[in-house]
């Protein structure tokens, strides 16, 4: 999927940080929500993703991050691992943000817009998900959540 993002003074705030989000709805118990959900998840999901702004002699690819962690139940402790931009690969891990109302809300990647100007998020599966296959799904690209609030 390719979504064209033109960011102006009156759309966006480039000193934010803004997000590729995946959004999907399930209310089923046992279902990707909650096969997502955990630690360790059951099922992870990973995406490859690019943000290129757009200019007239060409394009800029803008550096993104995913959020993958993981967390040991016996020392109660977090540990992240290398992002994207570290491990030099354009495949995040999607990471879950939230539930509410059946709707479940995955971060793909965050990132900051360097600039005003006219730019193009693609993204692309890496592997099949037959989990997802009769769910409705939707990408966006919005401010970052405030994690935590």
């Amino acid at each position: 999927m390719t979504i064209p993002i033109t960011v102006t003074r009156a759309s966006a705030n480039i000193d934010n940080v803004y997000m590729v989000g995946f959004y999907f709805r399930d209310e089923s118990e046992g279902g990707p929500a909650e096969q997502m959900r955990g630690y360790p998840p059951k099922v992870k999901l990973y995406l490859r993703v690019h943000v290129f702004h757009e200019t007239e002699g060409g394009e800029i690819p803008i550096v993104v991050n995913d959020g993958d962690f993981t967390y040991d139940v016996g020392t109660r402790t977090f540990s992240f691992p290398p992002t994207m931009h570290e491990r030099g690969t354009d495949i995040a891990y999607v990471s879950s943000s939230g539930y509410l109302k059946g709707v479940a809300h995955r971060e793909v990647v965050s990132f900051r817009f360097p600039d005003y100007g006219r730019y193009r998020v693609e993204v692309s599966t890496v592997a099949d998900m037959p989990i997802l296959e009769a769910i409705p799904t939707w990408l966006t690209v919005e401010r970052e959540f405030p994690h935590g609030k």
